[in-house]
Order: structure tokens, then sequence, then C-alpha cells
């Protein structure tokens, strides 16, 4: 039963990651500069349901592969095995006086024998969970990659039409300060030269007001962005090589015969 509880339990958790796996990229605003500070983790996210799921799933590596993972000592299980053999070979040519002591010691290696059995038994279902919530996460990872990338190139192009629009407002700006030049006396030149000027401050504002939002050098943090769930990625390789070797440690626990 327990077995079944941690392989649902995963599974429900990596269907839920695939539920937010390619989600279409808006033009929202993202603080990529703030993100990308954190450096690693699911912090650096910058999609905020992505980040929650990360989370989540996060919640569940840690659960599995740490906080419920049970030992597997593979080389005391065979040490252990070889005593337990050795103490059997030497009970059949033992003196009647030290027989009871020779069992004695028998039925404790043969306790410790299936108690460290039992207890593999027990840990692979969790360490197959480990692996899967491991899994999971790598492959949020993997899949936040290309939408930040979109949504720095939609962060980009939005930036790229407010400095098209700037530089539309400043050039009617200029024509209209000649034209009141031209016409120092003509009130409708003054009244057309003073609104160009009020329309480049107003979208001097809106870049300014973007750039707060999304941070001005949005492709350098995107590419920081990208290193760090790469980098993260091949972090995690060892940990996963380590998870695995537990698992096959149990499996061969468990397989082992004495």
């Amino acid at each position: 039963m327990r077995t079944v509880q941690y392989s649902v339990a995963v599974a429900v958790a990596f269907a839920s990651v695939m539920s937010v796996s390619a989600p279409a990229v808006a033009d929202d605003d993202y603080n990529f500069e703030h993100y990308a500070s954190y450096e690693k983790g699911c912090k650096s996210i910058i999609f905020e349901d992505r980040r929650r799921k990360c989370s989540d799933l996060s919640d569940e590596k840690e659960r599995y592969c740490i906080k419920e993972r049970l030992k597997c000592e593979l080389s005391v299980q065979k040490k252990t095995i070889e005593e337990y053999k050795e103490a059997q070979e030497k009970l059949k040519t033992i003196n009647d006086s030290d027989r009871s002591s020779m069992e004695s010691k028998i039925a404790r290696l043969r306790k410790e024998l299936d108690e460290r059995k039992d207890l593999a038994k027990a840990a692979i279902p969790r360490a197959e969970s480990c692996t899967k919530a491991r899994d999971a996460v790598q492959e949020m990872f993997e899949k936040t990659i290309p939408l930040v990338k979109t949504a720095g190139d939609n962060a980009l192009r939005r930036r790229q039409a407010l400095l098209d629009k700037l530089k539309d407002a400043e050039a009617k700006r200029d024509a209209a300060k000649k034209a009141r030049e031209a016409k120092p006396d003509d009130s409708s030149a003054r009244s057309d030269h003073e609104k160009a000027i009020e329309e480049v401050r107003s979208v001097e504002k809106e870049l300014e007001s973007f750039n707060q939002r999304n941070g001005k050098d949005i492709a350098r943090q995107v590419e920081r962005l990208e290193r760090h769930y790469v980098q993260g990625k091949a972090d995690h390789a060892q940990s996963i090589a380590d998870d695995n070797k537990h698992h096959e440690n149990c499996k061969e626990i468990v397989n082992l015969s004495y």
C-alpha cells in the first residue's frame, strides 16, 4: 500500500508540472534583473505560476530525497551476510558449551539482516519517488528556458517600439520648434510646439516606467537566467547519480540471499 501511495503522489505532482509546461508568453512585465539576482533555484523563475509550481515540486523532492529517505547500507549488509554464514559454519563443529552463545549470535545477525532487508524494501518506493521528483524539477527548468527567451524578446520588442515612438516624438518636437522659430508670433505654431514637447515628456515617462518594471539590460539578464537554469541542471546531475546509486543499493539488498 505504501508503494502505491508514493507512486500516486509523485505521479500527481508530475502531472501538474505538465499542465504548466508550455504556457503562452504574454506581453507582461518581468523584472528580469530581480529574478536573475537569485542565481539559482525556483525563486529565479520569472513566471509566477511556474515559480509556484516549481516550489511545490521542490518540496516533493525535499520530502522523498531527504526527509523520508531511508538507509540502504549495501556494504554493511554484505559484511553481515559473510559473518552470518561463517557463524553458521562454526555452529556445525562448535563445542556444546559454546553452542548457545553461537546460536544467539546467529539469531542476532539474522535479525539485523532481516531488518535491513525490510528497510530496503520500504526505501525502494521512496527512492523511485525521489527520482521522479528530481526529474520533474529538472523538466520544469528545461521548459522554462525557451519561455524566458520569448519573454525577453517580447520585452525588447516593446522597448524598441517605445524608442521608435520617442524618436518620432522628438522629430515632431524639433519640427515644431523650427516652425515656431519661423513664426514667433503665431499662436498656433507655439501651441503645436508646446504639445510636441509634452508628447516627448510623456513618451520618456513611458520608457522610464517600462525600464523600472523590466530592467534596462534585458538581454544580459535573460542570458543570466538561462545560465542559471542550465547550471542548476548540471549541479543536480551528481545528486541524481547519488540517488540512482542509492536506489540500486536498496534493490540489491532486497535480492541478496542469506
